[in-house]
């Protein structure tokens, strides 16, 4: 054994001691599922199909990002719920 610790034995200490970077609150968590989960439903009625894209890529084409593309591709509407 190298006498290294695992990455879960380095970290566990710090949570334990309420480090706030190592962690979110759980508003913050409630939030960020409030927004991931109408994108992840979308997903699946294939309303918004991901786009694929080689690793080590920049990404999607260039068109996808620009802001009046991304509209036509994403409508709020039909894929966050009212309210």
């Amino acid at each position: 054994m190298s006498g290294r610790q695992s990455p879960i034995g380095r970290l566990l200490p710090d949570v334990f001691r309420g480090d706030p970077a190592l962690s979110i609150r759980g508003d913050e968590a409630e939030e960020a599922w409030r927004v991931v989960e109408p994108v992840l439903s979308a997903w699946e009625r294939g309303l918004v199909p991901p786009e694929e894209y080689p690793a080590g890529s920049d990404g999607p084409p260039e068109r996808h990002a620009m802001p009046e593309r991304r509209d036509e591709l994403l409508h709020e509407e039909s894929v966050m719920p009212a309210g």
